[in-house]
């Protein structure tokens, strides 16, 4: 195939708790404002003659999105499988992608990603419901050219967002 790109990298500990963070669906996101409208409505009942009870249920709303997003993904990272912390290959074509490890191997058609996304430090390739069905670090890439055959390949096969490719003298387009 001659338009194949073959990445080999491993997920480390910090890039699972960041992508976890930051990769929830847009409905739990929300979570993060409700502690603190709770909050501000239990300061103002209580100031005027009750509503202690809000402002305690919001102190512990905001203990536990706490727990849930600091917490809950390094405990989700120490008890995950080996295979999710062991080396992984991908090798992206025309025809779909390949990832595999030592224990296992998932080929997926590009029909199964409906989307993809770039951070400043990955690629996210997203499936049914926007969830994340593949990430792939960019220092995996070895060369600017197979990063770009990379890119070329989402937006040809996906609904691509991606972020402004550099031009040649270095800057932003």
């Amino acid at each position: 195939m001659d338009n194949e790109v073959v990445v080999e990298y491993q997920l480390e500990k910090s890039d699972a708790t960041k992508v976890f963070r930051h990769c929830l669906p847009p409905s739990f996101k929300i979570q993060y404002f409700i502690p603190v409208f709770l909050i501000l409505v239990g300061t103002y009942l209580a100031v005027i003659g009750g509503g202690l009870f809000v402002l305690i249920f919001g102190f512990v709303y905001v203990t536990y999105v706490i727990l849930l997003m600091w917490w809950a993904p390094r405990r989700g990272w120490n008890k995950s499988p080996i295979y999710f912390k062991g080396q992984r290959r991908m090798v992206a074509s025309d025809e779909g992608v390949v990832f595999s490890s030592t224990t296992e191997e998932i080929k997926r058609s590009w029909v199964t990603f409906e989307r993809s996304d770039e951070w400043s430090d990955y690629y996210f390739l997203r499936g049914a419901r926007n969830r994340v069905a593949g990430i792939i670090p960019k220092r995996s890439f070895t060369s600017p050219q197979i990063e770009a055959q990379f890119r070329a390949l989402l937006r040809a096969h996906t609904d691509a967002s991606l972020l402004a490719e550099p031009t040649p003298d270095g800057l932003d387009a």
